[in-house]
């Protein structure tokens, strides 16, 4: 029992780091968004959420990234594409086109990338774990 509450108590910080950490990310995120989409208060607030959630669910799978690096790929790719729905959603008509469009020219820059990769001789396994690892968490 004592051993249980030690461990507990020398986690719990380690835990107030990762989600202070998170909150300065989403921060900087919502910041970014709100510049180039000029979001209004009560949307500033919704997508702060929606990155909160994005960050905190690819905490919950880092263990994947030595231990199955596909799985942690593909997870990050579903984390990712659900972020990017759900703010989506919350974007006004002129804001949602401005942003999808912005990730079509990303996706772009991937496909592009991904020809000269595999002109290259880039293995088709190759090719794939790079276009999996597009999706992984926004820095």
């Amino acid at each position: 029992m004592k051993w249980s509450l030690a461990c507990f108590l020398l986690f719990l910080p380690l835990v107030a780091i990762h989600a202070q950490q998170e909150r300065k990310q989403a921060e900087k995120e919502v910041r970014a968004m709100s510049r180039e989409l000029q979001l209004d208060a009560s949307q500033k607030n919704i997508v702060r959420d929606i990155q909160l959630e994005y960050f905190s669910n690819h905490r919950e799978i880092e263990g994947l990234k030595n231990s199955n690096y596909r799985l942690y790929l593909q997870k990050c790719r579903n984390i990712r594409l659900g972020m990017e729905a759900m703010v989506a959603k919350v974007l006004d008509q002129g804001q949602r086109a401005e942003y999808l469009n912005s990730i079509e020219a990303q996706k772009s820059s991937l496909q592009a990338e991904l020809y000269e990769l595999q002109k290259q001789g880039m293995s088709k396994e190759q090719l794939e774990l790079r276009a999996l690892e597009w999706y992984l968490p926004m820095e």
